[in-house]
């Protein structure tokens, strides 16, 4: 059963899964991150597909869910190497001549659907310098970085698809070993939903944007 209406959009807004991070996108990520065990999680926008409505689904309809099903994997990464990895997630995003989120330019099927943390990215910022912070709530504690120098935990482990840890979606290929999970996307997300292991809660809002003047954001100085 689905406990809460996951969406990749929404409505017929140009706001999506693609720009933007999602209740669908995050809770998909949530149960890749339970299943495998790990600290963190990212998927990417451009895999997602239909929404799930808050009922009991098929099997046949989560599938649905994801535009492309693909294989999970994990891998030990350090604070750094995070940072680069949402660096390349918020690449693609511009701003439009009234320093609006052009959300249609800013379509990218990379863009991070994530769990296990928080992050907050500034859209004046140069490409390659947009992570103001990020904050982890990993199983070995609680950090709020605004730079990959500050105190961290030596090593955090990383649930994302094996597609995006070798370079897919023009993401930088990690350097750990990358272990395949055996389990794809879809049947993570219908074993957390068979074992009523997601909670009934807004899964969206995880991605906060500064830098911008649209109205439904924070508006502020380039960092």
């Amino acid at each position: 059963r689905v406990p809460i209406l996951l969406r990749t959009s929404q409505g017929d807004s140009p706001k999506n899964a693609t720009n933007q991070d999602s209740a669908l996108g995050n809770a998909a990520a949530e149960a890749a991150r339970i299943w495998a065990g790990t600290d963190l999680a990212i998927l990417n926008g451009g895999d997602l597909g239909a929404d799930l409505q808050p009922r009991e689904v098929t099997w046949e309809e989560v599938q649905g869910a994801f535009s492309t099903d693909r294989a999970l994997a994990t891998v030990t990464v350090t604070v750094e190497e995070l940072w680069q990895l949402l660096e390349s997630g918020v690449s693609h995003a511009v701003l439009d001549d009234q320093l609006k989120i052009d959300r249609e330019a800013s379509s990218f099927g990379g863009f991070p659907q994530i769990a296990g943390f928080t992050f907050t990215y500034d859209m004046s910022a140069p490409v390659g310098q947009r992570i103001y912070s990020v904050t982890l709530d990993s199983q070995t504690g609680h950090w709020t970085y605004q730079t990959t120098k500050d105190p961290a935990p030596a090593e955090l482990t990383l649930c994302a698809t094996e597609y995006m840890l070798t370079g897919g979606y023009d993401y930088p290929a990690v350097d750990g070993q990358i272990r395949l999970l055996g389990v794809t996307m879809a049947e993570a997300m219908a074993d957390a939903l068979a074992q009523g292991k997601l909670e009934a809660v807004d899964y969206g809002g995880r991605v906060r944007v500064i830098g911008s003047g649209d109205d439904t954001l924070i508006s502020t100085d380039p960092m």
